[in-house]
C-alpha cells in the first residue's frame, strides 16, 4: 500500500512530502550501496594488495592520500545526506483517518521508518568507528611503506 492509498486519493500536501522523501531516501540509500560496491570496495582491496606487496612507490603513496580523503569525506558526506532525509522523514506526521485501516497502515509505515534508521544509524557507526579507522591504518600502512 502506498501512501496516497492512505487518503483515499486524496495527495495531501503532508503526505505528497512524506512520499518525496521517502522517494529520495531510497535513491539515496541506492547510490550509496552501489558507490560501495563500485567504488569503495575495489579501493580497500587496492589497499590491502597494497599493504600486502609494501610497494616502495612514493607516487602511489599519494595517489592513496588523495583517493583516502576523497573515499572517508564521500562516506561522511553520504551518511549526513541520508541522516538528514531520514530525520526529515521520521519528523513528519501523517495525517490519521479515523477507520483502524489507516492508523494500522501509518502505525506500521512509521515502525518502518524507526526501523531503518535504527539499520542504518547501526552501518553508519560501524563505517565511522570500524571502517574509516581501517582504511586509515591501510593507508597510513601505505605511505610508510613508500
Amino acid at each position: 500500500m502506498n501512501i496516497t492509498n492512505l487518503h483515499d486519493g486524496d495527495v495531501h500536501q503532508t503526505a505528497s512530502l512524506y512520499t518525496s522523501l521517502a522517494k529520495r531516501l531510497i535513491e539515496q540509500i541506492a547510490e550509496y550501496l552501489n558507490t560501495n560496491r563500485n567504488v569503495l570496495m575495489p579501493y580497500i582491496e587496492k589497499l590491502a594488495v597494497k599493504e600486502d606487496e609494501k610497494h616502495e612507490n612514493t607516487s602511489a603513496s599519494d595517489f592513496y592520500q588523495i583517493d583516502y580523503g576523497i573515499q572517508v569525506n564521500r562516506i561522511r558526506t553520504d551518511h549526513q545526506a541520508i541522516r538528514k532525509t531520514l530525520d526529515d522523514l521520521k519528523s513528519i506526521i501523517l495525517p490519521i483517518k479515523h477507520s483502524s485501516l489507516h492508523t494500522t497502515a501509518n502505525h506500521a509505515l512509521r515502525n518502518a521508518v524507526g526501523n531503518l534508521y535504527e539499520l542504518l544509524t547501526d552501518l553508519f557507526h560501524q563505517e565511522d568507528f570500524l571502517l574509516i579507522p581501517k582504511i586509515l591504518e591501510a593507508q597510513a600502512g601505505s605511505k610508510s611503506s613508500g
